[in-house]
């Protein structure tokens, strides 16, 4: 082998081992990478909309979930409060949230968020009905009949229970201001024992809520719906806080994203919670924000 082919057997052979050594030092350096994130502990916060032991057993299997398609550690964080819900995300100390559209809305003016999926409701539907209850054994028959009476909207960060109801009441020319003595109350179960104990003429309610088997009340001979809202504002939102890596955003994304309708695994995973499963962000809190200000929406 003379001096011009040797020089030109090395070049090829040196081509070629740095085609295995780089690919390898590649996968190393991203294994390397992943390490701190696959050690990492990630708390995903959901809404409070009931007791935190009922939040529990109602998320967690969402949770066991994501960890199992993912390969993360994700945990689940619990709130007694929206306030305490709320802070998480101010404060930054939670990673993925799920939450209503109208919350979602507010949190993102005040701590970006990054929309990850939306939530397909109990019904099948990407929008939350809210439903105006009273005593089973109340005169009020119609919205109308609230008139100078008292109301209990849900949270002032609630869009079934306030952003809705509120068009709602718009449009059938009730003025909330002049017409209705009101409060901003809590949690489903919360508003509605406030309306079966006479504290409040009227209260709010949310889809979620009605869609659960165990409620305390029957709407028959308890309480009685008397108005339900339109398919205004979205149902709620699935979001990642701004800091998030975005591979794990994606990775959670993706997980979700297989829980659809048409995935028996879906009905596994949210039989408790009694949600659809999720579809992909299409601009929700735009949609959002335009009925805010077309309604001229107090917030």
């Amino acid at each position: 082998m003379n001096a011009k082919t040797t020089s030109l057997f090395v070049v090829l052979l040196t081509g070629i081992l740095a085609i295995g050594v780089y690919p390898a030092k590649a996968k190393a350096e991203k294994e390397k990478a992943s390490a701190p994130t696959q050690s990492r502990v990630f708390r995903l916060a959901v809404q409070p909309t009931t007791k935190p032991v009922i939040a529990l057993e109602r998320y967690q299997s969402i949770v066991d979930y994501l960890n199992e398609a993912t390969k993360l550690h994700i945990e689940l964080a619990v709130t007694e409060s929206y306030e305490d819900f709320s802070d998480l995300q101010k404060q930054r100390n939670v990673d993925f949230v799920i939450q209503d559209a109208f919350s979602t809305y507010l949190i993102d003016q005040q701590a970006k968020l990054v929309p990850v999926a939306c939530v397909i409701s109990p019904k099948g539907e990407l929008f939350d009905p809210g439903f105006f209850v009273v005593r089973a054994d109340s005169e009020i028959k119609r919205l109308s009949d609230l008139k100078g009476r008292t109301l209990l909207f849900g949270p002032k960060a609630n869009a079934a229970k306030y952003l809705a109801a509120y068009i709602l009441l718009k449009k059938s020319q009730i003025d909330v201001e002049k017409d209705l003595t009101y409060e901003f109350g809590g949690t489903c179960p919360h508003n509605a024992m406030s309306v079966f104990l006479g504290e409040h003429d009227a209260g709010l309610v949310c889809g979620l809520y009605m869609a659960q088997p165990n409620k305390r009340f029957n709407f028959e001979t308890d309480l009685r719906v008397i108005a339900q809202t339109g398919d205004w504002p979205p149902y709620w939102i699935v979001s990642a806080s701004k800091k998030s890596d975005e591979i794990v955003v994606n990775n959670v994304k993706d997980a979700l994203l297989e829980l659809d309708m048409k995935n028996p695994k879906t009905h596994e995973v949210l039989s408790i919670c009694k949600w659809k499963g999720f579809t992909k962000y299409s601009g929700e809190i735009d949609i959002v924000e335009k009925l805010v200000k077309k309604y001229a929406l107090p917030h």
